[in-house]
């Protein structure tokens, strides 16, 4: 396979690419997942991610960066600086330039859904299970011993 075009996108675009894949036809698994993925993800809308890459661009940020910081949408300077860090060099006033645009569009932004659980089985049941697994081995190490003599 030979790369021909490379773009670094948000969130919300990758989203939009497979909404319109899934209009065209099923999705594969891994696309359904994906996307399904992508949806509790996302926490500004389509118009807004794309004008705060632009405007993080016009502070000073690289692509990659901007996309970083629109995707994650960092709560604190902190937070902020852990996104950039080892991606290039970034000044106090930048930061802060960048800090306040976060904050600009933080207040639009939407919570993301939270993560799904997958919930264990009780302690019981897994004991159960676990009692009947041992049951089985023990027998069938029996057996064998059985066959051997």
């Amino acid at each position: 396979m030979q790369v021909i075009k490379e773009n670094i996108i948000t969130v919300n675009d990758a989203y939009e690419l497979l909404k319109e894949r899934q209009k065209e036809g099923n999705l594969s698994y891994e696309q359904q997942n994906t996307l399904n993925y992508l949806e509790d993800l996302i926490k500004l809308d389509n118009k807004e991610a794309k004008a705060m890459v632009k405007e993080l661009s016009e502070a000073g940020l690289t692509q990659w960066q901007a996309v970083k910081v629109t995707d994650l949408l960092p709560k604190k300077e902190d937070e902020l600086k852990l996104v950039l860090a080892g991606t290039g060099p970034v000044n106090e006033a930048e930061l802060k330039k960048v800090f306040e645009i976060v904050k600009k569009y933080k207040k639009d932004s939407k919570e993301p859904a939270k993560t799904r659980k997958v919930e264990a089985a009780p302690a019981p049941v897994a004991e159960e299970v676990a009692e009947k697994a041992t049951d089985k081995t023990a027998e069938a190490s029996e057996e064998k011993q059985e066959q051997t003599e």
